[in-house]
């Protein structure tokens, strides 16, 4: 999938705790009207949580890659710690493709001939 993209734009992968599923639509309405491109946005499932956070012992986890420029995702960062559907979240830079093949981390298989 080829996108259109600013010399600027770079990969950002936000991960977020939120109460339901149906709050990463939240998340990717928030993301477009900031003006950013969405790559890939996906429900991970709920998950226990070592300690209480707003008084639930479990959370959704979403997770939405997008392309964004450094400023826009700095801006989207700063409001989404005023938001109140969101209870935790994590932004970081992305450096590969999320719809690309995963790359093996163990040792290559070699096939021997019988």
């Amino acid at each position: 999938m080829e996108t259109t993209e600013s010399p600027r734009c770079e990969r950002y992968l936000i991960s977020a705790l939120v109460e339901s599923a149906d709050h990463l639509s939240h998340l990717t309405e928030s993301l477009t009207a900031a003006g950013v491109t969405i790559v890939k946005s996906e429900a991970l499932g709920l998950r226990k949580l070592a300690f209480p956070i707003a008084k639930k012992n479990e959370l959704e986890l979403v997770s939405v890659f997008f392309m964004a420029e450094p400023k826009t995702a700095y801006d989207f960062e700063r409001s989404l710690q005023r938001d109140a559907i969101v209870k935790r979240f994590l932004l970081t830079k992305w450096s590969v493709d999320p719809n690309a093949a995963p790359r093996s981390r163990g040792k290559k298989k070699v096939e021997v001939a019988a």
